[in-house]
């Protein structure tokens, strides 16, 4: 629940989980239409985490210095050290706060780019 909640919104809240629990939740069509509902509202369904494979090798010239970032199962590794995230990574070579997916030049694939090939 969220702390900023409403009284009334509390009271509804926890009677439909009462009345979930005696009469049981959602059937199947219902939460199916709910999910066409919420795709249809006009915001796209969030697209899935990226990952990158346990192995790979990411490259990044900067100021005349390639860096090479190994991809870990629990991070990624740079000169020896273990970081968690790309942007920490990027934050170790430039110094200044980046985004690590932008800086390393990883984007989202769209549906187009991937129909494509």
């Amino acid at each position: 629940m969220p702390r900023h909640a409403s009284r009334a919104f509390l009271v509804r809240a926890v009677a439909y989980g009462l009345q979930a629990e005696v009469h049981g939740g959602l059937d199947a069509e219902t939460l199916r239409l709910l999910q066409k509902a919420r795709q249809a509202n006009g915001k796209p369904p969030r697209p899935p985490k990226r990952r990158l494979s346990k192995g790979l090798k990411l490259f990044r010239e900067w100021h005349g210095e390639t860096h090479e970032v190994l991809v870990l199962d629990t991070g990624f590794a740079l000169r020896g050290e273990t970081y968690t995230s790309l942007t920490a990574v990027a934050r170790a070579i430039t110094g200044t706060n980046w985004n690590g997916w932008t800086f390393f030049g990883l984007k989202r694939c769209t549906k187009a780019a991937s129909a494509d090939g």
